[in-house]
């Protein structure tokens, strides 16, 4: 790490709803110096049994990082993860995931450690106005700035009558679509799809059998199936920018819907729109053109053809989450206070852990 000696290392965590990203850094610094990635995620599906086990899986390389760039063992360390899963309902089994964790693992001299919804990171981690997130699932919060700061949500809720515009219902209308193709006998561009994204051939009678079994197997509810099914959209978001009517129905129609959400949220947010919003922009569907493209017209519209609003947006696109938790966990080893006021319902928890910090966690 140079001549300098560290002081502090920072880890920034965003699980989402089919993986887990980690960044490190340390001091002030603000390049990442190490970073990697988990097929394990705190994700709005799993169960809170499940919480100490992915901890510890999230958690575990950062131990061969500490060796690997030599950090003391007595280097003070923060961090902050963005979680789909976390709401104050689970706060609970959170902290007691993250204590037992803590407890088993040498992770240098662990002072805090601090988390939140994902769309809270974002807002906060990015101090942006509002956050869209089109992943796995999807999720909007906006906030008023001012003395008296108003937090309003719409979505995020891991329900079947939610995430709108994300990859699972994305990938849900397209299964149902290829499904009714494949029982009429069309060879349709979603079925093509269908066969290429299970590493099947062209269809003949034993691979068809094979592809209902697959599609049999998404219908077993466990923690997996919401990522096991949205997987699927990267295929339906690529034949749609290629120009298959059948795809761009389903994604036009998901964007649309996520556009529709995005303005009700503005609108529960804020009595009088200010002249200017940055509003940051996540998620793995985003990242495909055609989808992009299509949200951001729908949402220019609802701008557009209503005389009240004169807004001038900017957008603030990010690949996750992993940034936002980065800059909350410099935040926390600065001065977490500005954290604790936020609305009890947004509220992180922190988690205080070294011998010099507060005996009880602060939420």
């Amino acid at each position: 790490m140079g001549s300098h000696p560290v002081t502090s290392v920072l880890v920034g965590i965003d699980s989402g709803g089919s993986r887990t990203n980690v960044e490190i850094t340390v001091d002030d610094r603000t390049d990442v110096v190490d970073s990697y990635e988990r097929s394990d995620s705190l994700s709005g599906v799993l169960s809170p049994s499940e919480y100490p086990r992915v901890m510890r899986s999230i958690l575990a390389p950062l131990q061969n990082l500490y060796r690997k760039h030599g950090f003391p063992a007595t280097t003070p360390t923060h961090i902050f993860i963005s979680s789909a899963a976390y709401t104050q309902w689970v706060k609970d089994d959170i902290m007691s995931a993250i204590l037992a964790t803590a407890r088993d693992m040498n992770l240098g001299r662990l002072e805090m450690v601090g988390i939140c919804n994902d769309c809270v990171a974002l807002v906060y981690g990015l101090d942006v106005d509002g956050m869209v997130i089109a992943g796995t699932g999807s999720d909007i919060l906006f906030r008023s700035r001012g003395d008296r700061p108003v937090l309003r949500q719409v979505g995020g809720d891991d329900w079947v009558v939610s995430d709108q515009g994300s990859a699972f219902w994305i990938a849900m209308h397209a299964l149902r679509v290829a499904y009714k193709d494949l029982r009429a006998d069309n060879d349709s561009v979603l079925v093509q799809r269908l066969r290429e994204h299970f590493g099947l051939r062209r269809v003949m009678p034993s691979q068809l059998d094979a592809l209902y079994g697959k599609l049999r197997e998404l219908s077993f509810a466990d923690s997996d199936m919401k990522k096991e099914i949205a997987r699927f959209a990267r295929q339906v978001c690529n034949a749609a920018e290629r120009g298959d009517e059948a795809a761009r129905g389903i994604v036009l129609s998901e964007a649309r819907e996520l556009a529709d959400s995005t303005m009700e949220c503005i609108r529960k947010t804020y009595e009088r729109l200010p002249a200017e919003l940055t509003i940051a922009q996540c998620g793995g569907v985003f990242r495909n053109e055609f989808y992009r493209t299509s949200f951001d017209q729908q949402f220019d519209g609802h701008l557009r053809y209503n005389a009240e609003y004169t807004t001038s947006v900017n957008w603030l696109r990010v690949p996750t989450a992993t940034s936002a938790a980065l800059n909350l966990a410099r935040i926390i080893r600065n001065d977490p206070e500005p954290l604790l006021s936020i609305d009890a319902a947004f509220r992180p928890l922190l988690v205080p852990i070294g011998r010099s910090a507060p005996a009880t966690p602060v939420a």
